[in-house]
């Protein structure tokens, strides 16, 4: 049956007391299956090395009642079984058989395709797919990179409006998202960007290749860049693309006046090795604060200005805040930071990578960052970023198709949270490789990474988007193609 009954020896007093069998706490567990919602608030979420410690942690932290692990070991500790639904991989369970009877599991999830042959290809539809279908690499049941037209999982209708990715509002009687402009979808997890002006295209430097950054509008109403800028190593070349990022990477500072560019390079700001730089503004004190990686995996540091980006302390190699990589962090008004980053985690499977996002916990934004955990979610991951919209809801845009997922064209995640703390399994494909022009035509790029949303001063709403891309096509000079790459900005519909 699904239950798995289990006894518990209890530490008391430095010593161990068994309990007679009457006394010994019992807990019922269920596999493949997840009580979604009603968590212990403020929300407690620990590490479990398998169901029965998950439950065990239950048992010790009244008024826990019910609990939930994910496949990574995440436990999450609740107090009502209401939320129960059939999920793949998940175990939960109540502290003591009296607490839940066997829950209803609900209608199953509906298949993301139709009944699958047994594996005989190398390709597999990523389990985040969504609507419109991410096929990748791997051993999975097709043959083709098209995976048969076979990944679109069909909207099934909303009934929250986290079922609207949050970025968007759920008319419960009819069952349909209005997304808000920045997001587009049946389920408004997809980004919704304007054509790009072939003219402008955001920083493509005559002399430098760039891979990423993002911007900040100054007093003097230009909108200032910072980016991850690529050097050669010879002197005198130009344009010596993304190979040479882990020596020759260095933050540069460029200006415009309208946030899609086009940007004019202005100075180096952190000289190699930095690389994949983050802007962010103290709501306390409105300094300027960059978080950029001081070699290929790490550690974290930061530079501060207190002068709208005149001057800056601490470059070389700035104020260690974690011994991490690929920065996203998030100030807020009370001091504290929070820094998601990259990582490696066991994953559920299959799962093309081991990259994965972890989070850690800052006293201020130049303090070192400390406990945390890792995955927040079971998707495989790198370069978040966070953002926060008008009503409040959470979002984080990543690659989320690294390492060695191919192709990558649909590597743009979006993950979205009531709290920061929770988070749903990015969406695959929330943007991709494909630029609309504005002269009709497609700018598209093998990669699209290190995306940082930029929002509207004035209302707060996402105004545009960054990104490093590489393998373009056409060839729009100065871009020169192949490993070339440059820093796209794309304004998103408002």
């Amino acid at each position: 049956g699904p239950e798995l009954m289990i006894a518990f020896v209890y530490v008391i007093a430095g010593g161990l007391a068994l309990q007679s069998l009457e006394a010994l706490a019992i807990c019922t567990s269920f596999p493949n299956t997840d009580f979604d919602g009603h968590d212990l608030h403020p929300l407690t979420r620990r590490s479990s090395a398998s169901p029965e410690e998950c439950c065990t942690l239950c048992q010790t932290h009244p008024p826990c009642t019910h609990w939930t692990r994910m496949p990574g070991g995440t436990c999450y500790l609740k107090t009502s079984a209401a939320g129960s639904r059939s999920f793949p991989g998940y175990t939960s369970g109540c502290a003591n058989s009296t607490a839940c009877a066997p829950p209803s599991p609900g209608p199953p999830p509906v298949p993301p395709n139709p009944p699958a042959p047994p594996h005989t290809g190398s390709y597999i539809c990523d389990v985040q797919g969504g609507e419109r279908g991410v096929c990748i690499e791997g051993p999975g049941n097709y043959t083709n990179k098209s995976c048969d037209g076979q990944c679109g999982t069909p909207f099934q209708g909303c009934a929250s409006d986290w079922d609207c990715s949050l970025a968007g509002v759920c008319d419960t009687g009819t069952k349909v998202c209005r997304c808000d402009p920045w997001a587009s979808g049946s389920d408004c997890s997809y980004l919704n960007f304007q054509p790009v002006d072939p003219a402008v295209l955001g920083y493509l430097d005559p002399t430098h290749s760039s891979w990423g950054g993002n911007a900040v509008l100054g007093s003097d109403s230009q909108w200032h860049l910072y980016m991850a800028e690529i050097g050669c190593a010879k002197s005198g070349d130009k344009r010596c693309g993304l190979g040479g990022w882990g020596t020759h990477s260095q933050v540069a500072h460029a200006v415009a006046t309208n946030p899609a560019g086009p940007y004019t390079r202005k100075q180096l700001i952190l000289p190699p090795e930095h690389h994949n730089p983050t802007l962010k503004v103290s709501p306390v004190d409105g300094s300027w604060n960059i978080y950029s990686i001081d070699a290929t995996s790490g550690p974290i540091v930061t530079s501060r200005s207190t002068d709208e980006g005149a001057t800056w302390s601490s470059g070389t190699p700035g104020v260690v805040v974690s011994t991490e990589q690929n920065p996203g962090p998030f100030l807020f008004k009370n001091g504290t930071m929070t820094m998601w980053y990259r990582a490696d985690a066991d994953l559920p499977t299959p799962t093309c990578s081991t990259e994965s996002i972890g989070v850690q916990f800052c006293a201020s934004p130049n303090a070192t960052c400390s406990g945390g955990w890792n995955p927040i979610f079971g998707h495989t991951a790198e370069d978040p970023s966070v953002f926060v919209d008008t009503r409040g809801n959470w979002h984080m845009l990543v690659n989320a198709l690294p390492g060695g997922c191919k192709p990558k064209l649909q590597q743009g995640g979006h993950a979205w949270s009531r709290d920061g703390v929770v988070w749903s399994e990015p969406r695959t494909g929330a943007y991709n490789g494909s630029i609309q022009l504005t002269n009709g035509s497609t700018l598209t790029c093998q990669r699209r990474e290190r995306p940082q949303i930029i929002l509207n001063p004035t209302t707060g709403a996402p105004l545009f988007m960054t990104s490093g891309v590489t393998g373009c096509d056409p060839i729009i000079p100065p871009y020169s193609g192949g490993g070339d790459c440059f820093t796209l900005a794309q304004l998103m519909v408002v």
